[in-house]
């Protein structure tokens, strides 16, 4: 794409290709090209472009070629360090031709970086987890980022039994649908013609273990502060496939790592089904709109949605193109998050995002507090009138985003976590604002030149980082606690949260005073009661809301939380249904510690919780 493409930007830190496209009559000499970049601190550096073998005799300048080809264009992939910002580049040939782009042409801005953590999921007695290729790189080469970090949970999630939380799509014995309140699962769900004449259909789908196990992916993320920070990944292991997968909110779950697992990360980092947001289908103002309707018909004779535009991907990896339309059928590609037509190029497993998901999903690492919209030059053969040479002006439109931390570690254990500032056009460092209990404050105070004091950084971020802990993990039901459960205490390393005790006076207080802090108002209502074998016992809060009800169909929740590991062995954990919240007095919800009638004390906190669930450490 040309620079002054809707959707064009350069990514810091990463390599990019240049591409120049020149004609002359035929046997003209190939004259030698060469690349100039300039920095605004005076440097510059060159490099010689690569050349074609022959200058064709014409080059295609309508807005969206019909085909890309690298054969017959001076081309090089820019070298990562010369990609950062106040880039500005010069192409010039021997003989006297040559061309320019400025710093606000080029536009390189951020460097996003991405942590990928991914969690082997053996459910029902399986033993094998998916094994891993290149498919991450090839993965991390086709987003809008700068470097891929990629962590696997220190211990597979073997689950025999897993809960399954309510659901409006299981089945009877017979196959028909119904609505249940949470239920085990112990095996994969089946209802084949003669399960159901039989009466034997397995009570649950496939989609209600996605569901539990996403869930439990997502807690945990939660439990290691890392829900803004990362992307958390559920790979079912080889007897664990269900043929399907889900994903959003920074995590995703399905089989494996090929087109599955690319499509359900596009829900983890905000895409929807794009068909359903493509043009006159998205009736928001504000809401994403997708501007490419593509060229593949459903049954009902409407457009399915969700094209690929006519812009070609470039594969970084082995300096590849990707052209934007099926090699089978001549037709337009279409964005993996409306899967239809797709081409995959030879030795690879996933397929390119179109420049307009792309787009979007910069601003879901970087943010924007501004909605963008407008139009892009298109064609299709379901656009009456549209051709390459004159497409038709289609919308596009892109919702403000809050962005993503993003954090690193450095060789001395220091924990940094930033995030990319359009306004300073560089990224600003959050910090947890100065004095002991700041980390809760609403409204934290100005900071130095380049960093923010983060708003309620204690209830985003980890206080200690990969530190010993135990980990436990399961579910609760308010209406019965039967499928309430402590899946497993696993001792292992993690981060930690700020920890909450309210049977301490001087975290009871601090919690009492906290009554503008979002995080207290949401409620911690689901406790853990920790007892080690030399018989001391510790209570933490955790923060999970789950509101009473006599309503099977609510009040469930998945959970987990990290302990801190000093060495003792534990005895017991039990999990305790406490709801607390903090509001100020005159908010009269029997959980509201600051409504001095409630009479909740430090003391007496815990006289009316109820232990939901229990383990006991192998003797």
């Amino acid at each position: 794409m040309e620079t002054g493409w809707p959707f064009f930007f350069l990514v810091a830190n990463r390599p990019a290709l240049v591409k120049v496209d020149v004609s002359a009559p035929s046997g003209t000499a190939v004259p030698t090209g060469h690349v100039t970049a300039r920095w605004p601190d005076g440097r510059s550096e060159t490099l010689c472009l690569r050349s074609p073998a022959a200058l064709p005799a014409a080059v295609d300048m309508r807005p969206q070629p019909l085909k890309q080809d690298l054969g017959n264009s001076y081309a090089l992939a820019l070298p990562a360090a010369w990609l950062r910002p106040g880039l500005a580049l010069s192409i010039d040939l021997d003989g006297g031709a040559t061309v320019s782009r400025s710093a606000s042409e080029l536009k390189v801005g951020a460097s996003p970086e991405l942590t990928l953590v991914i969690a082997n999921m053996l459910l029902f007695g399986d033993t094998r987890p998916q094994p891993m290729g290149d498919e991450l790189a090839e993965f991390g080469s086709k987003l809008p980022i700068s470097g891929l970090r990629v962590a696997t949970l220190p211990f597979d999630l073997a689950l025999p039994r897993l809960v399954i939380p309510p659901r409006g799509d299981s089945l009877t014995p017979n196959g028909a649908t119904q609505s249940t309140p949470a239920q085990w699962a112990d095996r994969m769900p089946s209802c084949t013609p003669a399960q159901k004449a039989a009466g034997t259909c397995v009570p649950y789908s496939g989609y209600g273990i996605l569901t539990s196990a996403l869930a439990l992916v997502a807690a945990l993320q939660r439990a290691n502060g890392m829900t803004e920070l990362s992307l958390w990944y559920g790979a079912l292991g080889l007897g664990s496939g269900l043929g399907g997968g889900l994903g959003g909110s920074s995590v995703g779950i399905a089989d494996g790592f090929g087109l599955p697992f690319n499509h359900e990360m596009g829900h983890a980092m905000g895409l929807p089904h794009l068909g359903s947001v493509t043009g006159a289908r998205q009736t928001s103002p504000t809401a994403l709109m997708h501007p490419y309707v593509g060229e593949t018909v459903q049954g009902d004779g409407q457009p399915l949605g969700g094209g690929f535009g006519r812009t070609a991907a470039y594969d970084p990896l082995d300096h590849g193109i990707v052209q934007a339309v099926c090699a089978d059928t001549a037709l337009e590609q279409h964005d993996p998050m409306q899967r239809s037509c797709n081409t995959l190029r030879a030795g690879r497993k996933l397929d390119h995002f179109s420049d307009s998901a792309i787009f979007k999903l910069l601003r879901y690492f970087n943010g924007d507090p501004d909605p963008v919209g407008g139009t892009v030059p298109y064609f299709s053969r379901l656009l009456p009138g549209s051709s390459a040479e004159q497409p038709v002006a289609t919308r596009f439109q892109f919702p403000s985003d809050w962005g993503r931390a993003q954090a690193t570690v450095d060789s001395d254990g220091t924990w940094t976590v930033k995030r990319w500032s359009a306004t300073a056009n560089a990224y600003v460092q959050l910090q947890r604002p100065p004095g002991g209990d700041a980390g809760f404050l609403d409204v934290p105070p100005p900071a130095p030149a380049g960093q923010r004091f983060e708003r309620y950084y204690d209830f985003k971020f980890p206080q200690e980082v990969d530190v010993p802990v135990f980990t436990v993990f399961g579910t609760f039901n308010v209406t019965d606690d039967a499928t309430s459960t402590i899946y497993d205490v696993r001792t292992t390393r993690g981060n930690l949260m700020r920890l909450w005790e309210p049977a301490r006076p001087e975290h009871f207080d601090l919690m009492r005073r906290g009554t503008g802090v979002d995080g207290f108002r949401a409620g911690y209502d689901l406790h853990l009661r920790v007892t080690w074998q030399d018989g001391s016992v510790r209570t933490f809060a955790m923060p999970w809301h789950v509101s009473p009800t006599t309503d099977p169909m609510k009040g469930f929740a998945t959970w987990a939380f990290n302990v801190p590991d000093d060495g003792r062995a534990l005895d017991r954990v039990e999990l305790l249904y406490r709801p607390l919240c903090v509001y100020t007095a005159g908010i009269s919800y029997s959980c509201n510690i600051g409504l001095p009638s409630n009479g909740i004390t430090a003391a007496n906190v815990y006289d009316r919780a109820r232990v939901a669930a229990r383990w006991i450490a192998p003797r």
